[in-house]
């Protein structure tokens, strides 16, 4: 049975190695995860649950993880679930192109571990993109 009042993460990653390394450091912060390596799986499991977050890969092997945010914003089951980009595309516009989809924030990859439950946490609590992610692995959110 899951704990009440302890925030569920949906994980959406196809590497093994970001997936495992993801869920270590959301456990390790007190979290419940689900997971899923694609898009046709992360349906499959926001049919299933109401997770709190999305922890969302954007390149994924059957399509850009952004296709996602349709589901989250359209008014279905799973509309209002928050969703964080994370992901390795770290390129001029990448950003603030997630964040236009309806990306709460973004992380790059690799992970910052010392910052990213700081970062969840802030999503989870609606503060979201207060700056910025530091491509770079800066330990300070927003700092460039």
């Amino acid at each position: 049975m899951p704990e009440q009042g302890v925030p569920l993460i949906l994980v959406v990653e196809d590497n093994e190695m970001n997936l495992c390394l993801t869920r270590a450091l959301l456990t390790r912060a007190g979290y419940r995860v689900a997971e899923a390596t694609s898009l046709a799986q992360a349906r499959e499991r926001l049919r299933q649950t109401r997770p709190d977050l999305v922890l969302l890969d954007l390149g994924l092997p059957d399509g850009n993880g952004l296709a996602l945010l349709d589901d989250l914003t359209s008014g279905g089951a799973s509309a209002g679930i928050p969703a964080l980009a994370l992901t390795a595309y770290a390129m001029p516009g990448d950003r603030e192109r997630a964040l236009r989809a309806g990306c709460v924030d973004y992380l790059t990859k690799p992970l910052n571990t010392r910052a990213f439950a700081e970062r969840v946490h802030a999503a989870l609590a609606g503060r979201g993109a207060s700056g910025g992610d530091d491509a770079h692995g800066s330990d300070t959110p927003g700092g460039r």
